[in-house]
């Protein structure tokens, strides 16, 4: 899934592209064909505060994509 700012240049990624370690969110975006993981902050309803930007591809179901990738 693309990253895209919305008209007030917020960015927004659904549920199942982060994740939690303990108190901490995670995103994966594919850079240079290979998966990153990237630590984000999040506002309220997902808002992106830090974290990624405009233009990066997140991965849906991180966890499980990775899984997939190990088999």
């Amino acid at each position: 899934m693309w990253v895209e700012t919305d008209t007030d240049n917020i960015i927004t990624v659904p549920d199942e592209a982060i994740y939690k370690i303990g108190q901490i969110d995670y995103v994966k975006v594919l850079e240079n064909e290979k998966i990153q993981t990237k630590l984000v902050q999040l506002g309220e309803d997902n808002r992106i505060r830090k974290g990624l930007k405009d233009g990066d591809l997140v991965i849906l179901n991180p966890l499980n994509h990775q899984q997939q990738v190990l088999k």
